[in-house]
C-alpha cells in the first residue's frame, strides 16, 4: 500500500523502496511524531495519514496551503518540551549538519523524543571523492551538500542512550576507485563533479562544474573503469533506536 502512494508521488524507485522502509519501523504504538526536514511535503502528508505529525525545517517559503503543523526552527533549538513526541523522524539530514550543529541537533532530537528515534543516512560514503567545484563563481563543496562519513557505529555512538531496534542496509551504490585517484584528478586533472542538489548553493546559478584540462579527461576514464570493478555498496544506513 505504502509503496503504491510513494509511486504516485512520483519518486524513483530507489527512493520508494527507502521511504517504504521507513515507514515500516514505524512503532505500532506511535500516536506523535516530529519529522526533521519536510521539504516538499511529499512524505510528510503521508506520514499525517498515519501519525500526528509536526514537520520542522528551517525559515523558507512554502507553497502549501495547510501549514498547519508546519514549524521553522533550527535543529540546535528544536521549541518543543521534553519528551514531546513518541516517535522522531530524522533521514536524511544527519549528513548536512556541520559538526558543531550535528552536536547539538543531536542533543535536541533525544531531548525532544519520547520513545524512539528512526534515522537514515547515506552509508560509507566518501564524501572528499564527490567534490564539486562550481563553474561560476568558483565554490567548492560535496556534489549533494554533504558533509559526513557515516557506519552503523558512527550512529550508535550518536545516540548512546539509545538501543538498536533494527538497521537496515537499503539500495546499491556503485564503488570506490582508490583515493589517491580521485585527489590527483582534482589536483592535476581540474576534475569535479556537478552539483546534485538543485544550483550552487553560493551563488545559484549553475550546477555544473569547472571543466576538466586534458590531463583530467583520460585520468577521468581511468577512475570510470576503476568503479566498474570495485565492489558495491548499500546507499543509505536506516536504523530504529527506543529508548534505553
Amino acid at each position: 500500500m505504502i509503496e503504491q502512494e510513494l509511486r504516485n508521488l512520483g519518486l524513483s524507485d530507489r527512493e520508494c523502496f527507502r521511504l517504504s522502509s521507513t515507514f515500516e519501523l514505524i512503532p505500532p504504538d506511535a500516536r506523535t511524531a516530529l519529522e526533521i526536514g519536510f521539504y516538499d511535503l511529499r512524505v510528510t502528508r503521508l506520514l499525517r495519514k498515519r501519525l500526528s505529525v509536526v514537520s520542522v525545517d528551517l525559515p523558507r517559503p512554502v507553497s502549501a496551503e495547510d501549514k498547519s503543523g508546519l514549524v521553522f526552527a533550527d535543529i540546535q533549538a528544536l521549541p518543543f518540551p521534553s519528551k514531546t513526541f513518541d516517535v522522531v523522524f530524522c533521514t536524511e539530514v544527519l549528513e548536512h549538519l556541520p559538526e558543531g550543529v550535528l552536536e547539538h541537533g543531536v542533543r535536541e532530537l533525544v531531548r525532544v523524543a519520547r520513545k524512539s528515534l528512526i534515522v537514515s543516512v547515506p552509508f560509507q560514503q566518501r564524501v572528499w571523492n564527490e567534490m564539486f567545484k562550481c563553474e561560476d563563481c568558483g565554490f567548492t563543496g560535496h556534489s549533494m551538500g554533504h558533509l559526513h562519513y557515516f557506519t552503523e557505529e558512527d550512529i550508535t555512538r550518536l545516540f548512546p542512550q539509545y538501543n538498536v531496534v533494527e538497521r537496515r542496509f537499503i539500495g546499491t551504490s556503485k564503488g570506490y576507485a582508490p583515493d589517491w585517484l580521485y585527489g590527483i584528478a582534482r589536483k592535476y586533472g581540474n576534475v569535479w563533479g556537478n552539483y546534485q542538489f538543485g544550483n550552487c548553493p553560493q551563488c545559484g546559478r549553475t550546477d555544473r562544474a569547472v571543466p576538466p584540462n586534458w590531463f583530467g579527461r583520460i585520468i577521468e576514464r581511468v577512475i570510470w573503469r576503476a568503479h566498474k570493478h570495485a565492489p558495491t555498496q548499500p546507499s543509505w544506513l536506516l536504523m530504529s533506536l527506543a529508548a534505553a
